[in-house]
């Protein structure tokens, strides 16, 4: 009989290779996230939600670059050494909610979720109103950095800002996956587990008498598929707004000074290189969010933006 992990590690092979290609980026048999998987080797794919672990090592491992671009390009841009600090925060809080969710703690890695999504909308508004971003590098002191959380941050304003600016513009918003409910339910989750509530007690005491495993962690619960679904959608956020707001800066030719993992089809330069992510990533959103099993491939009418905005099943279980 044929074994069931390896035929669904196909699958999911074949689907996230098919995302790459709708990016003009090449691979394998080898995944360009297998890197994470195997940095942080805790097996969480081999998990009933691994397909999510692996997508999420994706993602990952596309904003590990766009840091490398960005570093780069800071020495002659100060802009850029902005973009590189968003890029390393990004990385670093979406791998500590991986690692989490590994170890069985999904509801701490839902407490980093709300920062995540934060970062995300946070980097979507600079991108669309690049007046700010000196308001944002000032805000140094921690009295400076809570006036300009009450101002922008707080009560949704970012949210709101960013919906309705991408609506005047026209601009594509992954945010409108599933009509927007996912957006509502990371409010509403990370929010309820991000202080001592009852439901935050009483979740991660439900996990742990679902496992009793070891003494502290344990093996990745069923409740992850959503914390790693979301943050699938806020790491791919700012993507798309890039491709028309984010500014280009003046990098070398990639051919002529490394060998990129994705490759690209054909020879670029850096700022060609990273236009290509969100591409991919818009394809592994629509991947992650399409159904309990990720599908065996996507076809170009799912990755056309307007087409797949009102798809995605995204639903916290358990």
């Amino acid at each position: 009989m044929p074994d069931e992990s390896e035929s669904r590690s196909a699958r999911l092979l074949k689907a996230i290779s098919s995302a790459y290609d709708a990016g003009d980026l090449v691979v394998s048999d080898r995944l360009p996230g297998e890197a994470i998987r195997r940095e942080i080797n805790d097996g969480a794919e081999q998990s009933d939600v691994g397909s999510y672990f692996s997508i999420l090592n994706e993602v990952i491992l596309l904003w590990r670059y766009r840091a490398h671009y960005y570093l780069s390009a800071s020495a002659a841009n100060r802009e850029a050494a902005l973009d590189y600090k968003f890029a390393v925060r990004a990385t670093r809080n979406a791998s500590s909610i991986r690692l989490l969710c590994g170890r069985g703690l999904d509801v701490d890695a839902l407490m980093l979720l709300r920062n995540l999504y934060e970062l995300s909308l946070l980097r979507c508004k600079i991108l669309l109103e690049p007046s700010i971003r000196s308001e944002y590098e000032n805000a140094s002191s921690p009295k400076a950095a809570k006036e300009f959380w009450h101002r922008h941050v707080k009560r949704g304003r970012l949210r709101t800002f960013v919906e309705k600016r991408v609506k005047e513009r026209g601009t594509p918003w992954l945010g409108l996956v599933n009509d927007g409910a996912n957006l509502d339910q990371i409010e509403t989750v990370s929010g309820l587990t991000s202080h001592p509530t009852y439901i935050a007690k009483s979740i991660d005491a439900l996990d742990d008498f679902r496992t009793l495993e070891g003494f502290c962690i344990s093996s990745p619960v069923a409740a992850s598929k959503f914390t790693l679904q979301c943050a699938i959608l806020c790491l791919c956020l700012p993507g798309i707004i890039e491709l028309s707001h984010a500014p280009h800066y003046e990098t070398p030719d990639l051919m002529d000074q490394l060998n990129p993992y994705p490759p690209p089809k054909k020879r670029t330069l850096w700022n060609n290189y990273i236009n290509c992510f969100p591409k991919v990533e818009f394809g592994l959103v629509i991947l992650a969010f399409a159904s309990n099993e990720p599908r065996d491939t996507l076809n170009d009418a799912q990755l056309m933006p307007q087409q797949a905005f009102s798809q995605g099943q995204g639903r916290r279980e358990g």
